[in-house]
């Protein structure tokens, strides 16, 4: 069963009733024959139910990977057998052999949670719990991820899956639309999804394959149906073009002969040569644990290389004072909850200016411009993923950086937010300023980046524009990340001679394009 909602409307709360971590004040709730009691989820539950929330770092006891999935199954009273049958089988399925030895503080986001899917399956649960699981996983990951769930779904194993993601809830024989803490409606997933109206009323989209079905009137699976498509649209003559590259400017940002060390991991990031420049959105796309972040930390001046150099307008980053910094580069984390001070929002947005006596008028703007009107005197631990991931974004543009760094800013949003998110990006003064975007969400970077960098292991694989990524499935391929099954649609429209106006990956948009 997948639960699925606008930001704010209750999906984790549900979460944790069902737990038993906040009280009840009124009814009940049962499961399995017991009725969850306010603290007592783990002596009533452990070993049967598994659970996944949003945010991963605050799941880990141990003090590396292999002991966080050993010391779970030790708990659980195995024989010692059984223990290692376990613990090999789970580390196969989720991939984790290079990760055993790795402390949690060095591991990615998405590396983080994949080890915390690890734990909740490897008990063998009745029943799985999962808030967002997916947000910090790459596409391979996800599509790794999904198919253990749906397999162990038809073993037997119940799946309760909150999820951001409509292709994700496709999944699932059952969906629940939650707003505003109530439930809105409940039925089979592909019926659920056909009730267009219904889910923009709740700031909610239809999943892709269903949307370019209803839009194009055949499925992408449908090969002889795509070649009639394609033979009756308008081509133009001459070879594959890529209309659409961004004007090159100069460099804000420069990268030199870069090499980084983790110590503690080994993880080595090297980048010989790398232009940022003004007027340009870049995104950059990457498997977990390529090193996104670890650049997006030195482009911030918050890890230092070992060798070579970062400069901002020429003048190397690690010259420029703390409060330079904050004014040529923002960054917002891939866990906003390090970043929050509150109590409320308008203390949290406070904290960050020089003078906040004078700047109210300014705030009130800049939260409605990233859809948090009102939100001044909200407690700020009591915001939502995507309302705190809003948050981040509203004290980066307050302080009015040269240079943006959002490191999975879609993160947590629900649909219609993300693409609210993509418009205010687009209407973002970039003249003169630069902006780079790291994401797993294709379709949001397609709405935003002019300009695709795709690092693996530490390096930068390609650099090309945003309509050639786009437009050929080989890129991904060489990242080792999945095909996406309308890029692959984009590639054969373009082989076959059809102009396509527009980078976006949502169905409708395309359609328009070739009209």
């Amino acid at each position: 069963m997948a639960i699925i909602g606008p930001n704010g409307s209750g999906k984790s709360t549900l979460i944790k009733a069902l737990c038993g971590f906040i009280p009840l004040e009124s009814g009940s709730i049962e499961i399995m024959e017991k009725d969850v009691q306010h603290g007592g989820f783990g002596d009533d539950f452990f070993g049967e139910i598994g659970v996944v929330f949003q945010e991963p770092q605050g799941q880990f006891l141990a003090r590396d990977v292999k002991t966080e999935i050993a010391s779970i199954l030790q708990n659980l009273g195995l024989s010692q057998s059984v223990q290692k049958a376990r613990f090999d089988e789970t580390v196969e399925d989720f991939g984790l052999s290079l990760l055993l030895n790795i402390k949690p503080e060095n591991l990615s986001g998405g590396q983080m949670q994949l080890v915390n899917l690890a734990c909740a399956v490897c008990i063998y649960p009745r029943l799985l719990l999962l808030d967002e699981p997916t947000t910090f996983l790459d596409p391979f990951n996800k599509n790794l991820f999904l198919s253990q769930i749906t397999r162990l779904n038809k073993s037997g194993l119940t799946v309760v899956h909150i999820t951001q993601y409509p292709d994700e809830a496709l999944l699932a024989g059952r969906t629940i639309v939650l707003n505003s803490g109530q439930l809105v409606l409940d039925g089979p997933s592909q019926d659920v999804f056909n009730e267009d109206s219904i889910l923009l009323e709740n700031r909610l989209i239809q999943p892709g394959e269903l949307s370019f079905e209803n839009t194009f009137g055949f499925r992408l699976s449908d090969n002889s149906r795509l070649d009639s498509y394609l033979s009756n649209c308008i081509k133009t003559s001459g070879p594959a073009q890529y209309p659409g590259e961004s004007q090159k400017t100069s460099p804000l940002l420069s990268i030199e002969n870069l090499h980084f060390r983790h110590d503690k991991s080994g993880f080595e990031l090297n980048i010989n040569h790398l232009k940022l420049n003004r007027g340009e959105v870049i995104g950059l796309i990457g498997p977990g644990g390529s090193g996104k972040s670890t650049l997006a930390f030195l482009l911030a001046g918050l890890l230092k290389p070992q060798s070579g150099q970062i400069c901002i307008d020429n003048k190397p980053i690690q010259g420029c004072s703390i409060t330079e910094l904050r004014q040529r580069i923002g960054i917002t984390w891939q866990l906003p909850d390090l970043t929050l001070i509150g109590p409320t929002v308008l203390d949290d947005l406070n904290f960050g200016l020089d003078n906040p006596s004078g700047e109210n008028c300014e705030i009130t703007k800049i939260l409605s411009y990233v859809g948090l009107d009102g939100f001044e005197n909200r407690i700020v631990d009591t915001l939502s993923g995507g309302e705190k991931r809003k948050l981040t974004l509203a004290s980066i543009l307050l302080a009015n950086p040269d240079f943006l760094v959002l490191d999975e800013p879609e993160a947590f949003l629900d649909p219609v937010s993300q693409m609210e998110l993509a418009e205010t990006v687009r209407k973002m003064p970039v003249d003169g300023k630069g902006m780079l975007i790291i994401a797993h969400d294709l379709c949001f970077l397609s709405e935003t980046a002019q300009r695709i960098i795709g690092l693996a292991n530490g390096k930068i694989i390609f650099d090309i524009s945003a309509m050639q990524f786009f437009s050929d499935t080989s890129y991904l391929k060489k990242l080792g990340l999945p095909p996406n099954p309308i890029i692959q649609f984009r590639e054969k429209l373009i082989r076959n001679g059809i102009k396509i106006k527009t980078n976006s990956l949502y169905p409708r948009k395309i359609k328009e394009s070739l009209q």
